[in-house]
């Protein structure tokens, strides 16, 4: 694919058909097109994203990432159920002391990458810098019940499509581990893969659900118990395993 094709790396919506008037309409397709800004070329994680990833391979990973959340959380299966999102920026960049902990977060669409973590991290660079793609591209693209989805559940859900999709970050809790909902995104994320054994599709039906609010009855909903008991349930199995 020639690089100013590749520059765009267009993931495509499917089309929505929906009825109007007796007539089925088509909705436009909205591609969703991809750009790379490496702001830290003067810092070790500049240079080290310059030779060790590079543009071509942050704009490939985006767009597969995009198409991995949007089967995680069935949106090619529920007309209607993804976010419109014109496009995703990703930026990397040396940030102020209050982000200097992040690995990446995002804000709207734009991705943004922590050079001093890259510069700072030991291990493998290239497959830390997917994981970190993965979690943030799903959480540009899932639903956060209008900002009334708590904060385990939100991140978790986009943990989940990093762990789903096989980049777990090394020092993550395995299954069954973990104190709390709250005290770890790790810990949530293999809380929902558990919730989503019990009934395939549940972090999809979950997400769907999320789109105008959000209610701790959804988990009642979709899986006959709250959350409090599937938490129990779930510490009990991995247990008796151990």
């Amino acid at each position: 694919m020639g690089l100013k094709r590749q520059s765009c790396l267009l993931a495509i919506l499917a089309v929505v058909v929906h009825m109007a008037g007796g007539a089925a309409v088509e909705a436009v397709e909205l591609p969703i097109a991809y750009s790379v800004s490496n702001n830290a070329l003067n810092t070790k994680g500049g240079i080290d994203f310059q030779n060790q990833i590079g543009e071509w391979y942050a704009k490939r990973t985006m767009s597969k990432a995009t198409v991995f959340s949007w089967r995680a959380f069935n949106q090619l299966s529920y007309p209607g159920s993804k976010k419109i999102v014109p496009s995703i920026w990703l930026v990397v960049e040396s940030m102020s002391e209050d982000y200097n902990g992040y690995a990446a977060y995002i804000n709207g669409s734009i991705v943004h990458i922590n050079a001093n973590y890259l510069g700072q991290y030991n291990g493998d660079l290239k497959r830390e810098f997917t994981g970190l793609v993965y979690n943030q591209v799903a959480s540009i693209l899932q639903w956060t019940g209008n900002g009334e989805a708590p904060a385990w559940l939100t991140t978790g859900m986009a943990d989940y499509v990093r762990m789903k999709a096989g980049y777990e970050a090394v020092g993550w809790v395995g299954a069954g581990e973990g104190e709390s909902l709250g005290r770890g995104f790790d810990v949530a994320a293999h809380f929902l893969g558990y919730c989503n054994k019990l009934k395939r599709g549940f972090v999809g039906e979950l997400n769907y659900k999320m789109r105008n609010g959000y209610t701790v009855g959804y988990f009642v909903d979709l899986l006959g118990k709250n959350v409090d008991q599937l938490w129990s349930e779930y510490k009990a199995t991995y247990a008796k395993r151990a």
